[in-house]
């Protein structure tokens, strides 16, 4: 179930800030549900928390600083939550052990540092490319247009479309595991 589908009277983000956290929380809920869920043995316990963890959100976003995380901080009130369910539902056979979703939570928040760094360092590569590979690389991931449709538009066969983004994209790798090497040493 949506957080909007909840009484909206009980609870209330403040003033002004209604549109910011439907913002936030449109563009990081399937990532705090897949936080939750994964820690969870069973759909309904997750969908539950997933509720619950909805509307602490929203009761508490004054408390929420912009400019920081959001996804970070709600994954922090989820795993609250999570634990919260936990100790009332110890008859539940299936749940994962409080260490062990602590664990969870720390590979969870490395993997999601690593991403980070790889999104960064992938702009800073992009930033490399030549205009006409950047307009290629903007038409075909951020617009979404097809290799036929770039074809079209650039009056170049679609084999040639579809080899250069093969070779955009093997040069942004390159340039994004070089440089996160050169970081790591």
């Amino acid at each position: 179930m949506e957080l909007e589908k909840y009484n909206h009277n009980e609870v209330t983000a403040p003033p002004g800030k209604e549109e910011l956290f439907s913002a936030l929380y449109r563009e990081n809920h399937r990532l705090i549900y897949s936080y939750i869920y994964s820690a969870m043995a069973n759909k309904t316990a997750a969908d539950d928390i997933f509720q619950e963890t909805g509307i602490v959100l929203w009761k508490k976003f004054s408390e929420f600083k912009e400019g920081t995380s959001f996804l970070h901080w709600a994954k922090a009130i989820a795993y609250f939550k999570i634990k919260e369910y936990r100790r009332k539902s110890t008859n539940d056979k299936l749940v994962l052990s409080e260490d062990l979703v602590t664990q969870l939570n720390e590979q969870a928040e490395n993997l999601q540092e690593g991403l980070n760094r790889r999104q960064r360092q992938m702009n800073t590569c992009l930033e490399k490319l030549p205009d006409h590979n950047k307009s290629m690389v903007k038409g075909f991931y951020e617009e979404k247009k097809s290799a036929n449709q770039l074809a079209e538009e650039s009056g170049r066969s679609i084999f040639a479309i579809r080899k250069s983004i093969h070779k955009i994209r093997k040069k942004l790798f390159e340039c994004i595991d070089h440089s996160l090497g050169k970081d790591d040493e």
